[in-house]
């Protein structure tokens, strides 16, 4: 996957958590400031590969990395947590 392509899809999928995230800010509260969120689609197993190396990559330069899993399920579609 080029990065463009990585980048073009981490921006729509960034678009619906920041949407989900605003209205439901309780969900994030906890995980304080200066994050870096990477997203995990459920279905786009070479975005999962991709951003795998994008956490790990923000992990060596010392970010706190919070994975964004999206589920299938329409209540909450979104389950966050520490990498």
């Amino acid at each position: 996957m080029t990065k463009q392509i990585q980048t073009s899809k981490n921006l729509k999928l960034s678009a619906e958590v920041a949407e989900y995230i605003t209205k439901n800010p309780e969900l994030v509260e906890d995980f304080g400031k200066d994050l870096s969120f990477v997203v995990f689609p459920s279905d786009d197993k070479q975005l999962q590969k991709a951003n795998v190396k994008l956490a790990n990559e923000l992990k060596k330069e010392g970010k706190n990395v919070v994975k964004v899993h999206q589920t299938k399920d329409k209540k909450t579609p979104w389950k966050f947590s520490y990498l």
